[in-house]
């Protein structure tokens, strides 16, 4: 989900977001760049923010399994859950300790291998956690990332000339 899809501009506002001191993202692009314009411009502008990126596509599951375990991943995040693409073989060797479905599939995944699911109240809530095959791990508010103060910056110069302008009227 490297592309110009809704949650390729959720991960490229969550890598910029990241304090390099504490964290290193690395990703792993299922899917191959396309070609298109737009989507090799989002996922260059993913990788970016990255400390590493790996095209992870023309690997055999048991192959991309063995390159996330060698990387050494403390978490590795599932974005496509059992949309196309997807890598269920691969998450189901385990390559990292720790594994969590997020954003792409709400509902449970059903594998085993994915400890968590990352959500909220309203989109996940707590009293349906026993249909889960994942532990719940419930964020406050929303567990949509916003992208705001990415693409508007406070010196912004329309957001600039509208705080200096007299109001009408």
């Amino acid at each position: 989900h490297f592309t110009s899809s809704s949650i390729g501009r959720e991960m490229l506002f969550l890598m910029g977001a990241h304090d390099r001191g504490k964290v290193k993202p690395i990703c792993y692009a299922l899917n191959k760049d396309e070609g298109s314009w737009l989507q090799h411009v989002w996922r260059e502008s993913i990788s970016k923010g990255c400390e590493v990126f790996h095209d992870v596509s023309p690997l055999s599951d048991s192959a991309a399994a063995l390159l996330i375990n060698k990387d050494a991943p403390h978490v590795l995040i599932d974005l496509n859950g059992w949309s196309g693409g997807n890598r269920a073989t691969m998450i189901s060797m385990r390559p990292a300790p720790v594994q969590v479905n997020y954003k792409n599939w709400v509902a449970s995944s059903g594998i085993p291998a994915l400890s968590f699911l990352v959500g909220d109240r309203v989109a996940t809530p707590p009293e349906f956690a026993m249909d889960f095959s994942e532990a719940m791990v419930l964020v406050p508010n929303s567990y949509f990332i916003s992208g705001h103060a990415y693409q508007y910056p406070l010196d912004n110069p329309i957001q600039a000339a509208s705080e200096t302008t007299a109001p009408l009227g």
